[in-house]
């Protein structure tokens, strides 16, 4: 197997687990990704991270422990090799400028998750 070919590796940290099942199902269905972890707050997540070495963590804005932000300044901090995505149910200004600050390398509203996603698959089914 080429290694353009190996799943994209995903670690998800919300503090609720209907949130993290949701999101799991969603990524793993037909689009090359593994969920390697869960964690259900931010020490957690970075201790996950830590020990899998994921491509991506997919972080809640706002978990106990740690908040997502705050894991994002700290794996930044220490140069941590992953692609972080925030996600935040808040979409105002200081909320954003917080999360590319700590060094994200994007945010996704989860308001908008479920249209968009709907969207995204209206759109490619229409492309073809």
């Amino acid at each position: 197997m080429a290694e353009t070919d190996q799943p994209i590796r995903v670690i998800l940290a919300d503090d609720h687990a209907v949130v993290r099942q949701g999101i799991r199902q969603f990524l793993e269905t037909g689009n090359n990704i593994t969920v390697v972890a869960e964690a259900s707050d931010g020490l957690e997540a970075v201790r996950l991270i830590r020990a899998h070495q994921p491509d991506v963590a997919v972080l809640d804005i706002q978990m106990p422990g740690q908040s997502g932000i705050e894991v994002t300044r700290a794996l930044r901090a220490e140069r941590f090799p992953v692609g972080i995505l925030i996600l935040t149910a808040f979409d105002d200004e200081p909320y954003i400028r917080a999360v590319l600050q700590a060094g994200a390398n994007g945010y996704v509203s989860v308001v908008s998750t479920f249209c968009t996603s709907r969207c995204s698959q209206h759109i490619v089914h229409t492309d073809r």
